[in-house]
């Protein structure tokens, strides 16, 4: 026979505030295991872009047996080239290294005579042992080394990663602005050295102006204090002088820069003087205007780790998305990902420190549509699984 005893009142009061919590925390998924109502935001966006177009009309001209051509360019277009034509060195053998395995076991050898590394030291290691054994590509350590950089050290960071590096030798970028800029190509069949002393005029509309001289484009970069040897030596290298002496049977390519240009016109035409034929472009410019509202859905990222619960509360960790549609967004633990993009599919990456030990964690091939449940108004947790990176230690050992 079962002896049952009824339950008092305050044994009923703690028991439904327990249920009430755990009920609370499970729908909120604090726990971690927990669903929650779908949450949409709105964000405006409010602008304009502008894109043009060029379509060669005459690019090209042949006067006297000598070819010319001329392209517009995006002036950006050259900083690769003239980031590399900077690091150019007169000396017959030479190196040169953004990061090296020297400087790297340098910084290890003085780390061994502390007692324990700083964080920077152990996220920074913890970098190269995972790209050095393949768990993440170049690409991947890239943005890994560049969010530990920028949160321990953000004016290496910014001095690295910022437009001032990618225009660090272009001298076609002043005041905020890059310079409308063309490429002159002049090709020598002949036998003979060509000298080339013609003036240019680029004519858009009503509007015609000269390419900018060296002198006046220093005077632009100093005045805009954006003036340094590398932009100096790339204008001695490539940009059009009064005279440009051709070799027999040879190519020279030159650029040349004019202020900003409207571009109103639906025509861009370039001539020489003394040469009768025109350079003449037709300009397709779409102008769009930016008055939108997008629709975004929030997700929550649940992480777990083996052999303790964690609730969200890491001491320091970089998370980031690999493979990244640039309609996806990712907040502390919230991702956020564009209605119309739900089943793009991308990776979330995330290094973190728990006490003295390095995790690691990769979710791959994540679409937001296997997380949502819109016939119930739910949605799932975002799981990321960390492992502990075996093999770095925190303490060094003497």
């Amino acid at each position: 026979m079962i002896n049952y005893k009824p339950m008092t009142m305050r044994k009923v009061f703690v028991i439904s505030i327990v249920m009430m919590i755990s009920a609370t925390l499970y729908s909120q998924g604090i726990l971690g295991f927990g669903e929650r109502k779908i949450k949409k935001l709105e964000v405006k966006e409010d602008g304009f872009k502008i894109e043009m177009n060029f379509s060669p009309v005459i690019d090209e001209i042949e006067n006297n047996g000598i070819l010319y051509k001329i392209s517009p360019l995006s002036p950006d277009e050259p900083n690769s080239k003239f980031i590399y034509e900077s690091l150019l060195n007169g000396q017959l053998s030479y190196s040169g290294f953004q990061s090296s395995r020297h400087s790297y076991f340098q910084k290890k050898q003085k780390r061994k005579r502390k007692r324990e590394k700083s964080d920077f030291d152990f996220f920074l290691e913890g970098a190269f042992f995972l790209v050095d054994r393949g768990m993440i590509d170049n690409k991947e350590f890239d943005e890994l080394s560049k969010q530990i950089l920028y949160h321990f050290d953000f004016e290496t960071a910014d001095e690295k990663y910022s437009i001032d590096r990618l225009i660090v030798a272009n001298p076609y970028y002043v005041y905020e602005k890059y310079l409308s800029l063309f490429k002159l190509e002049i090709t020598n069949p002949t036998n003979r050295v060509f000298l080339f002393d013609k003036q240019i005029f680029i004519q858009s509309g009503n509007t015609a102006l000269r390419p900018l001289s060296n002198d006046v484009i220093v005077d632009l970069l100093q005045n805009s204090n954006l003036i340094n040897l590398y932009k100096l030596l790339t204008l001695e290298r490539h940009n059009l002088n009064d005279i440009i002496v051709v070799p027999p049977r040879a190519k020279v390519e030159k650029y040349f820069a004019a202020v900003p240009i409207d571009f109103k016109n639906s025509t861009l035409e370039i001539s020489f003087v003394g040469i009768e034929n025109r350079f003449q472009w037709n300009i397709e410019k779409e102008e769009v205007k930016i008055d939108e509202l997008f629709t975004y859905f929030e997700f929550y990222i649940d992480r777990s780790y083996p052999g303790f619960i964690s609730y969200g509360d890491v001491e320091l960790e970089f998370m980031f998305l690999s493979d990244n549609p640039n309609s996806i967004y990712l907040g502390d633990s919230e991702l956020f990902i564009g209605e119309l993009d739900l089943s793009k599919q991308f990776n979330i990456l995330s290094l973190s420190l728990q006490g003295d030990e390095l995790y690691f964690g990769k979710s791959e091939n994540i679409n937001g549509n296997e997380y949502l449940e819109k016939n119930m108004t739910r949605r799932k947790p975002i799981p990321i699984s960390l492992k502990k990176i075996e093999g770095l230690e925190k303490k060094v050992k003497n």
